[in-house]
């Protein structure tokens, strides 16, 4: 090549790389995935030989002022962090009820938490609506007739349609900030069946109604944020409750539902449970531990810290070993409490924030806005 060819070339080559900034886009940084490409990924993973099962960690109530502390004062992500050898996790779960009727929803975390690469999980511990939409635990009383919350003419179901109006609003913010959210509502449902054992009432109004009825309810909940709202950022995530069976009963069917799982709460910290995980693989949708703690549900503080999480994942491997993600509950069955968090998030199959399952574009590699001056002709 000439002299005169090669300073031609140095003359239009920097102009041409400034312009394919614009034009063409680096793979996975082309901007974060929709709610089907997010779906998509998550039903690959089990067919994945490592970075298979998404790590999770609920960080509490949108509207509560904790802003990511657990009851203890400690920064749920942030000693996770640290304990890690900095990493994130890839899910980041919250609350989504309007809890105690206080201050308005922070949703500031779940998005930056997006934004870098993360994906958003929303549980949904919806008030009482025969209870004036006032929040208090357990959320069972007074007891709610079904029915009531989905038929119009009554002072329930406008309670329910109300606080409806409060999430769709949240869910329709994070949408519009390109955010897609996992979203578990009327989770445990099959807790308290009567038909299971007497005496041990679900803790939640919609827990241990009739099968038909439930399944109403949870296509009402569905068509109004589907429908009604026009939502198209939601993942449906049916999230049942270990060792009360009745798990499929309630299915309210495939066109409702994304993704099935249940909440697995462990005495000893192992997960050897299957018989779940089973029936609900059989209903042909990605699988997930919905909630988990390595000790029982109603275990003090003390008693459940320091637990080896390895076993977390060992025990996927071996039990459940085509569970997409697990979500660790907060306070005292949170991730940062516990050991091995190194060894935990260094595990091949585990998937952190730095992987990017949102496949949203690094701050350093976003696409720039070309100046006004600038034409390309």
């Amino acid at each position: 090549m000439g002299k005169g060819s090669e300073q031609d070339m140095k003359k239009y080559l920097v102009p041409i790389l400034f312009i394919s900034l614009f034009i063409f886009p680096a793979g996975t940084y082309a901007g974060s995935k929709t709610k089907a490409q997010v779906l998509s990924y998550l039903t690959s993973l089990p067919s994945q030989s490592s970075k298979k099962v998404l790590s999770g960690q609920r960080v509490g109530w949108l509207n509560d002022g904790s802003n990511g502390h657990d009851m203890k004062g400690n920064d749920i992500i942030g000693d996770i962090y640290t304990k890690s050898g900095g990493k994130y996790p890839a899910i980041m779960g919250a609350d989504i009820d309007y809890y105690g009727g206080g201050a308005p929803y922070n949703l500031s975390r779940l998005i930056d938490h997006w934004k870098n690469g993360g994906l958003v999980e929303l549980t949904w511990h919806a008030a009482n609506p025969a209870n004036n939409n006032v929040w208090t635990w357990p959320i069972n009383t007074p007891t709610v007739t079904l029915p009531d919350v989905y038929t119009p003419g009554n002072s329930t179901y406008n309670n329910f349609r109300s606080h409806m109006v409060l999430v769709g609003d949240a869910l329709q913010a994070l949408g519009d900030q390109g955010v897609v959210v996992l979203f578990r509502p009327l989770h445990e449902m099959n807790s308290g069946n009567p038909l299971e054992l007497e005496g041990y009432p679900s803790v939640f109004w919609w827990g241990g109604k009739d099968y038909n009825q439930f399944k109403t309810l949870w296509r009402y909940v569905h068509d109004y944020f589907t429908n009604t709202r026009g939502l198209s950022n939601i993942i449906w995530v049916y999230g049942v409750c270990e060792w009360w069976g009745h798990e499929v009963d309630y299915y309210p069917g495939s066109d409702y539902v994304d993704i099935v799982g249940y909440d697995y709460y462990s005495e000893d910290g192992r997960f050897p449970r299957v018989e779940e995980y089973g029936n609900l693989l059989s209903l042909g949708k990605p699988f997930a531990l919905t909630e988990l703690g390595q000790c029982d549900g109603g275990a003090d503080w003390s008693a459940c810290i320091n637990k080896d999480t390895r076993n977390i994942i060992n025990d996927i491997k071996s039990n459940m070993p085509n569970a997409v993600y697990w979500m660790s509950w907060d306070d005292q069955w949170e991730l940062g409490q516990q050991s091995y968090l190194s060894q935990l998030f260094a595990d091949s199959w585990v998937v952190n924030r730095a992987d990017n399952p949102s496949g949203t574009p690094p701050v350093q590699f976003k696409i720039p806005v070309p100046p006004a001056s600038v034409t390309i002709q």
